[in-house]
């Protein structure tokens, strides 16, 4: 039969909306009444936003958001997986990365050991202005009583279709028993049930109390080896980033090795030659900067844009949250956990790691405690490329976040015989690659980045602020001054 939406669903949706706006009741930051958020899934861009609307800071709506994309973008966010987040306020000031990678379990095996929930917790302790069940419902309501997939969302189910209908027909199957499509309901009603668990117990249950031999039950079902020990010893860790200083300014990115990538690139391109401190680009050495960078890490990691999900988020006292979600690969080991509806990470392959090349960024002026950016890019090895473009236009360029998101892209891993490079790229740079002998391969887009921008800055003028997702993918941006 057809799937529909549930005529509670519609009642549901209302009680969230009149949860939230409770929320509004809840003490505010001082400071222009500023918020919103940017991500490669809509539906979880809406939420955040709208918990920082009610009252909630970034990190509130960072952590909403990352619970409701576990509901509506599966194939890169789950409870069993992992990430890392800058967080970065401007008064008080403070710059932290929340690291929480995916482990491999005591006993070793396919299936990773879980973090993300629990830095969610620590992300909402440190940084929450709400109570927990308020931004844990949101996410609850759409597992329980179903949604509309998104475009996105539809994508990735398509392509791992074979497998997701194996393990989870009634989940990821539309009518006729192909795999959804677009608009038809996505519910996980087992997954709503956990939520419900954690949004009343807090992420301990997970960890710690009942739910934890639930979840422990499913994944040895599935194979792996996880056991009550291994998910009572996951830390998230608090680290401070690798600051990036030019122009009395600092981009804060995690020192990952796309965070490393990206410093390397803008050591090399851009410069600050003039007694003002002029920010100035040279793209024409673009392909050796790459290449090397990507030499200097040693490894061929993974191109593409299906292994994570970013989000940024921002409210009206400057405080901004940028966080990228993967499972390591889509959909973590395609495996589903019965009990407790939860997609299980895959065990992260040393060579292959994607949560290394997860690159979230701020952009802040420590002098004067203002932002003026906040952004995260996806894609694997295509991540630092593809910020790096984004920024540098953005700040060096001196344009806005639509021009730079459309700028075309390049990238080169340096030990391949090829460049790829979307449509209209500098010709100059083809040139380059010419010059080198490699081989220039079109490609449709190389990474994805969303970003908040402030042409001013954050809290002094919002109003000089906007949120972007990228066009080559299927996000929004949402928010603004309210």
């Amino acid at each position: 039969m057809p799937r529909r939406q549930s005529t509670g669903t519609a009642i549901k949706i209302i009680g969230v909306c009149l949860l939230l706006a409770a929320c509004a009741q809840q003490p505010t930051a001082t400071g222009p009444r500023f918020g919103g958020a940017a991500s490669d899934e809509p539906r979880a861009a809406t939420i955040a936003r709208d918990v920082v609307e009610a009252g909630g800071s970034a990190a509130d709506g960072a952590v909403a958001g990352f619970f409701a994309l576990t509901a509506t973008f599966p194939a890169a966010a789950s409870l069993a997986g992992g990430g890392v987040c800058v967080v970065h306020r401007p008064d008080p000031q403070q710059s932290e990365v929340l690291d929480f990678p995916v482990r491999a379990p005591a006993r070793g095996g396919s299936i990773g050991v879980p973090a993300a929930t629990v830095a969610m917790a620590a992300l909402h302790a440190r940084y929450g202005r709400l109570r927990w069940e308020q931004v844990v419902t949101p996410a609850e309501q759409l597992a329980r009583f179903g949604h509309p997939a998104s475009r996105a969302a539809v994508l990735t189910i398509r392509a791992t279709s074979v497998g997701l209908l194996e393990i989870a027909p009634r989940i990821f199957g539309g009518p006729g028993g192909q795999a959804l499509a677009e608009g038809e309901t996505l519910q996980n009603p087992a997954l709503g049930a956990t939520l419900g668990r954690i949004r009343t117990y807090g992420v301990q249950d997970l960890h710690r109390g009942p739910l934890a031999r639930s979840f422990a039950d499913d994944i040895r079902e599935a194979g792996g080896s996880v056991d009550e020990t291994d998910l009572r010893a996951v830390v998230p860790s608090w680290t401070q980033p690798l600051a990036i200083d030019f122009a009395n300014s600092k981009l804060l990115v995690p020192d990952n090795m796309a965070g490393q990538v990206f410093a390397g690139l803008w050591g090399d391109l851009v410069r600050e030659p003039t007694l003002w401190r002029q920010v100035r680009l040279d793209r024409s050495g673009f392909l050796d900067a790459i290449g090397a960078a990507n030499q200097r890490m040693g490894k061929s990691p993974p191109f593409g844009s299906d292994n994570a999900v970013g989000m940024v988020v921002a409210d009206g006292s400057g405080m901004v949250v940028a966080c990228g979600f993967t499972m390591g690969n889509p959909f973590g080991a395609v495996k589903y956990g019965r009990a407790t509806g939860i997609m299980l990470a895959n065990t992260p392959d040393p060579g292959l790691d994607e949560q290394a090349l997860l690159l979230p960024l701020v952009g802040a002026s420590p002098n004067i405690k203002q932002v003026f950016l906040g952004a995260v890019a996806t894609g694997g090895a295509f991540a630092p490329a593809a910020m790096f473009e984004t920024v540098a236009t953005v700040v060096a360029g001196d344009k806005r976040a639509p021009e730079a998101l459309a700028r075309p892209r390049t990238f080169w891993a340096g030990d391949k015989s090829f460049v790829l490079h979307e449509n209209g790229v500098d010709p100059a740079i083809l040139a380059s690659a010419r010059q080198k002998n490699l081989e220039a391969v079109p490609m449709q887009a190389i990474g994805l980045v969303d970003i908040l921008h402030c042409t001013e800055a954050l809290p002094r003028v919002p109003s000089s602020c906007g949120f972007r997702s990228d066009p080559r993918g299927h996000g929004i941006g949402a928010g603004g001054g309210f």
